[in-house]
């Protein structure tokens, strides 16, 4: 994709899902990242909450969560 849509310029959320499935793919299970999951989910207590900032598409870690039992949400910040 050429950044392009009906002739103007893509806006950030366009870009975002034009690229995100690549992007998890490529990023969305890099080994630190599982081990950092799997050393998060060893300390937080039954029924925690989690707030996924900025953190690329953020599925990968929000299903991890997920299953384990633990709440997630995600927030794109956006000026």
């Amino acid at each position: 994709m050429c950044g392009i849509v009906n002739e103007r310029p893509m806006t950030e959320a366009e870009l975002f899902d034009a690229i995100g499935a690549g992007y998890e793919q490529a990023f969305g299970h890099r080994p630190v990242v599982e081990r950092a999951v799997r050393g998060l989910l060893r300390v937080l207590p039954g029924g925690a909450r989690v707030l996924d900032i900025g953190s690329g598409t953020g599925r990968p870690v929000a299903r991890d969560l997920v299953a384990a039992g633990v709440a997630s949400r995600e927030s794109t910040y956006r000026p």
